[in-house]
């Protein structure tokens, strides 16, 4: 589903690999921790070790989706716009004016997904909405 709404594949990371990588800092973290039950917990070295490990994985998240050196990355998605409602906002300013059924056709897109894609744009004052039923059709909002 999210590949039909237009975002990107990446291949799976897992925080076992980042945690396998980094074992001797796991079980320090996990040592210290569990030496501080009897006690008051101190659950920092945990906390600490688990944020750094997210942190190691979001890198190599980004990594994998970064764009070839030297080629333009297609999938950034600009301001707060889905990647499948850039492409419709896309799409809109080179026809100027476009219908659900027009966009379901050249972007290959089911005709409720749009809809919701068309609402995005509204929202974000990109686009407004023309007419009601069948002739209702979308145009480009002029920044």
């Amino acid at each position: 589903m999210l590949l039909r709404a237009g975002y990107a594949y990446a291949s799976y990371t897992s925080l076992e690999s980042v945690i396998e990588h980094n074992k001797e800092a796991y079980y320090l973290a996990l040592r210290r921790t569990q030496t501080s039950f009897q006690k008051e917990t101190d659950w920092e070295p945990w906390i600490l070790f688990f944020l750094r490990a997210l942190r190691s994985q979001i890198g190599g998240l980004r990594d994998r989706l970064a764009p070839p050196t030297g080629q333009p990355n297609d999938n950034v998605v600009p301001g707060n716009l889905s990647p499948l409602a850039e492409r419709l906002h896309k799409l809109l300013e080179e026809r100027k004016t476009l219908s659900v059924s027009d966009a379901a056709e050249a972007l290959g897109a089911n005709r409720h997904t749009l809809k919701d894609k068309f609402t995005e744009l509204i929202e974000n004052g990109y686009a407004e909405l023309r007419g009601k039923g069948r002739g209702a059709h979308y145009r480009p909002v002029n920044k």
